[in-house]
């Protein structure tokens, strides 16, 4: 069994622990045989000092209240993640909120990619689990394993894409784009993001992708 420990900014990045542990906003993630176990997440508190939440992939024997007894009054909130789905290099989880006293809080899917960052995520309704506001896609430079998120697609609770936000803030498309809009312009010369090559992003389904993104 290997452990391994890695420290990211709030943009993502990684960074030597030296500076992060300097800072008051980081991610602390730690790895177990080269896969992601739990990461911590440490930014200022109200009234000063500081909080840290953690979010914790549960292994399948591995109970979640078990883990929220290890976890309650240390940590606010916590997410445990839960009914891991694979395919290809992405990774399908259920995701439940609790607060530090281990209440429940909301429920949630999430998909990750191979370097596990959050490609998918939806809300779901804590009785029905049924879809509870919007579904969200992100894309990401494919060129590199930092969390540099150029697009966020939102689409509504029957999977059609409402919206896109351009996350890269630069002068060609600041802001966002009304679908419409971002088909006709079709692609951005800049990170080589054609629209008809990734069908992934023109609908909320599937989740889990069935091919590149």
């Amino acid at each position: 069994m290997s452990i391994q420990v890695k420290y990211k900014n709030n943009s993502g990045f990684f960074i030597p622990e030296v500076q992060a542990i300097a800072s008051s906003s980081f991610k602390k993630i730690t790895y177990l045989d080269g896969a992601m176990k739990y990461m911590e997440f440490t930014s200022p508190a109200r009234g000063g000092g500081s909080r840290t939440r953690i979010e914790y992939f549960m292994s399948d024997n591995e109970l979640i209240q078990d883990v929220l007894n290890k976890y309650m009054g240390e940590y606010a909130p916590i997410h445990l993640y839960f009914n891991k789905q694979t395919n290809l290099s992405f990774t399908l989880w259920d995701c439940d909120l609790f607060s530090t006293e281990g209440i429940l809080l909301s429920k949630n899917k999430t998909v990750y990619d191979l370097f596990d960052r959050n490609i998918f995520s939806c809300e779901l309704d804590k009785q029905t689990g049924e879809i509870k506001n919007h579904y969200f896609k992100t894309y990401y430079n494919q060129l590199s394993s930092e969390e540099e998120a150029f697009f966020m697609f939102e689409y509504d609770k029957q999977g059609k894409l409402e919206w896109i936000s351009d996350l890269k803030n630069d002068d060609t498309w600041a802001g966002g784009y009304y679908p419409n809009e971002f088909q006709d312009i079709g692609s951005d010369p800049l990170i080589d993001f054609v629209w008809d090559q990734h069908p992934y992003y023109h609908s909320a389904y599937p989740f889990l992708p069935t091919g590149d993104l």
